[in-house]
C-alpha cells in the first residue's frame, strides 16, 4: 500500500530532472504558504 502510494507521488524517481522539478514546485509552494501564514500573522498583530 504505502509502496503503491510512493510510485503515485513519484512515478519517474530515473529521471533525476524531473525530481529535480517537483523539489523545486514543492519549495516554491512551501514559501508561498509561509509568506500567506506570516502576512495573517501581521495582520492580525496589527
Amino acid at each position: 500500500m504505502q509502496r503503491k502510494l510512493l510510485l503515485i507521488i513519484l512515478p519517474d524517481v530515473s529521471l533525476s530532472s524531473s525530481l529535480v522539478q517537483r523539489a523545486h514546485f514543492l519549495t516554491i509552494y512551501v514559501n508561498i504558504y509561509i509568506y500567506f501564514i506570516t502576512n495573517l500573522k501581521i495582520k492580525e498583530a496589527n
